[in-house]
């Protein structure tokens, strides 16, 4: 499901970077809800009289405890060596959106309560003087079906200017 909170306006960001974060994240959320639900949502939040776009992916998949949260951002981290074995990966993706995210100066937080699910949100300036502006809304969400996990989610394909629409999963 996408959901759009009020007004976006526009964000000035490096598309590229912004893209790859977020497909990072809803391939985690893919990767780890079965039977579930996917929501990424995005607000424009004004704070201490700046504009901040949040962009959030929820799922209501396996969670991660209090105790993996730390050390998830971390180059070649997994939440536990079973998940590892179970589902795969790298331990890259989190580690590189987030420094995708710092370098657009702004930053992935997560909550999350194992079994029930979690949260990453992006959290970036809406003005930034390095790159090009991106208008809202930059995404179709077509419904695909996710093969690996048998579930039916919707997914949200971000473009940039002149790509066509596609599938995520």
């Amino acid at each position: 499901m996408v959901e759009r909170h009020g007004e976006l306006g526009t964000i000035r960001c490096d598309a590229t970077k912004l893209r790859q974060a977020i497909f990072n994240l809803l391939s985690n959320a893919a990767k780890f809800t079965h039977n579930g639900s996917i929501t990424l949502s995005i607000l424009r939040r004004p704070e201490a009289g700046q504009e901040w776009i949040e962009i959030a992916v929820a799922d209501t998949g396996i969670g991660i405890s209090a105790q993996q949260q730390k050390a998830l951002f971390n180059n070649f981290a997994q939440a536990n060596p079973k998940i590892a074995a179970v589902y795969g990966g790298t331990g890259l993706g989190l580690s590189l959106s987030q420094n995708l995210c710092r370098l657009m100066g702004g930053q992935i937080d997560v909550e999350s309560e194992l079994g029930k699910g979690s949260t990453f949100t992006i959290r970036l300036p809406a003005q930034s003087r390095r790159r090009r502006t991106i208008r809202w809304p930059m995404y179709a969400a077509p419904s695909c079906r996710c093969m690996a996990s048998k579930c039916r989610i919707s997914t949200t394909v971000f473009r940039a200017r002149g790509a066509t629409s596609g599938s995520v999963c």
